[in-house]
């Protein structure tokens, strides 16, 4: 005999699971941003008459722009490709030479990023908050081998862009519930959660990486920066049944100067 769902019992159960989704959402984000304030506890009661505390301060959002000529790929037991690039260098507001200084200010007149007061604190000179590479993106492929697997990829990252753009209004509102099951993972580590959460200019960034279109990986991978290698998004299979045959994986990035960066990574 087949069943037969009622439609109400239907709708009350998916009700109820938004609902206890929401509870999860609102319980995760507590715990987050209660871990983050015993770490701060914790780092500032361990420091020494040498630590002091350093303050920074912009009249723009993105604070830090780091440059790069390489990127690195690291695959997941799930499938997940994550891909950072090696800063180099860097320059922002906290640039102390002329010609520095300048291209901070160009790239501020570029996304009209002017008039946010932006200030944080940091224990470590050049350790800073709100930083992006310096370059966008006009195409982000896959190969396997060398077929063209694009389309068998979602991508998960986050950007202020849409935050800059609209004078600093235009701020995310999604509930955690509401993210597909990939995104949600994105977000669940705590160093990235908190980020996330904190940073109200912050968008989600997510969906088929063929769709991507230009103005969707402006400003890609924002965040905090503490070493030389600066994530900027991750790669989710589409299927994660399905295996993958290719022996080799291959990300290609194209940046808004022409240039062409590929990194390779081992599909054990």
């Amino acid at each position: 005999m087949s069943q037969v769902i009622r439609r109400d019992s239907y709708e009350s159960h998916t009700s109820m699971r938004k609902h206890y989704s929401s509870i999860k959402y609102q319980q995760t984000k507590l715990m987050k941003r209660i871990i983050f304030l015993i770490i701060i506890n914790l780092v500032i009661s361990s420091c020494t008459e040498a630590d002091k505390v350093i303050w920074y301060e912009a009249d723009s959002y993105v604070f830090e722009y780091v440059q790069y000529d390489e990127i690195i790929v690291s695959k997941f037991s799930g499938g997940e490709l994550r891909v950072e690039v090696m800063a180099d260098d860097s320059y922002g507001a906290f640039s102390t030479s002329d010609a520095a200084y300048a291209k901070y200010q160009a790239k501020c007149d570029l996304y009209k990023d002017q008039g946010y007061k932006l200030k944080f604190w940091t224990l470590h000179e050049g350790m800073y908050e709100n930083s992006v590479q310096d370059r966008d993106f006009t195409s982000i492929k896959v190969y396997g081998d060398d077929e063209d697997i694009t389309s068998e990829y979602y991508i998960a990252s986050r950007s202020p862009y849409k935050f800059i753009k609209s004078g600093y209004k235009d701020k995310h509102n999604l509930s955690y519930s509401e993210y597909p099951d990939y995104y949600q993972d994105y977000i669940d580590g705590v160093t990235r959660g908190i980020r996330f959460f904190v940073g109200e200019g912050l968008h989600p960034v997510y969906g088929p990486l063929s769709d991507m279109a230009e103005e969707d990986m402006k400003l890609l991978g924002f965040g905090y920066r503490s070493d030389s290698r600066f994530e900027i998004f991750t790669l989710y299979p589409v299927n994660k049944e399905k295996k993958i045959s290719a022996k080799t994986l291959k990300v290609e990035l194209t940046d808004t100067e022409g240039n062409v960066l590929t990194a390779n990574v081992e599909n054990n």
